[in-house]
């Protein structure tokens, strides 16, 4: 997100909330494409809290402001009727934050797969709430998805390499989506599996984010993502 935001890549994946708010401050981003289902978790101690209320005065982990990951929960919180500010929000790194809840320096983290999957082998930890879940049971609507960002100038000045692109992206989905058990064991370690459990939970969780086709209802999502986000204050 930064390296696009900075200009340094023609293209990145960019969370709706993050695209809305570089765009109210004069930029001129687009999302070309879905690049991802939304797959994100609040993960907590197995005997830990059932609800956001809980979260609150936790040492709760995080990515950045900027990435999709918090703009997202802050979001739903606000939704819920709750203020962020409530909430002792540490950011961090992925793997900083994986091992972090690993040493019990955290009590609580928001995370994705394949992290989250790989924590939730562990006895010790529980998923509070899945992202897709609770946007779905308070909109009614699909999750909405992170999309490819590019800014409009590279739009205009590369059609062609932005159309192979697309497709490129495309193909893989497919490929994906035809063969999850030969790319998610040649990807083993990318992943980061430890072993043959982890690994099964990572495929479980993670094989039908990467979809050849979005349905038009998935990309409303984004925009309504958008339209809550303003709602709800997230660029006030």
């Amino acid at each position: 997100e930064k390296s696009l935001v900075n200009k340094q890549v023609d293209t990145a994946p960019l969370p709706p909330i993050t695209a809305g708010r570089l765009n109210l401050r004069g930029n001129d981003l687009r999302g070309m494409r879905p690049f991802h289902k939304i797959h994100e978790s609040a993960i907590v101690a197995a005997d830990g809290p059932s609800d956001l209320e809980g979260l609150q005065g936790l040492k709760l982990g995080s990515l950045s402001r900027a990435s999709g990951l918090y703009t997202v929960f802050s979001l739903l919180v606000r939704m819920n009727d709750y203020s962020l500010d409530q909430y002792d929000i540490r950011t961090a790194s992925p793997s900083a934050l994986y091992g972090l809840m690993l040493k019990n320096d955290l009590e609580a983290t928001l995370h994705f797969d394949p992290f989250a999957a790989r924590l939730l082998v562990r006895e010790e930890f529980k998923e509070l709430f899945y992202y897709s879940d609770m946007w779905e049971e308070m909109t009614g609507n699909p999750i909405p998805v992170a999309e490819v960002g590019v800014w409009q100038e590279t739009v205009d000045a590369k059609p062609g390499a932005l159309k192979a692109l697309n497709q490129a992206l495309s193909d893989a989905g497919a490929h994906i989506q035809n063969n999850p058990d030969q790319v998610f064991s040649n990807y083993q370690d990318a992943l980061g599996a430890e072993n043959d459990e982890e690994l099964a939970r990572i495929q479980e969780r993670m094989k039908g984010i990467y979809p050849s086709e979005f349905p038009t209802s998935m990309r409303g999502g984004s925009r309504q993502l958008i339209e809550k986000a303003s709602e709800f204050g997230e660029y006030s």
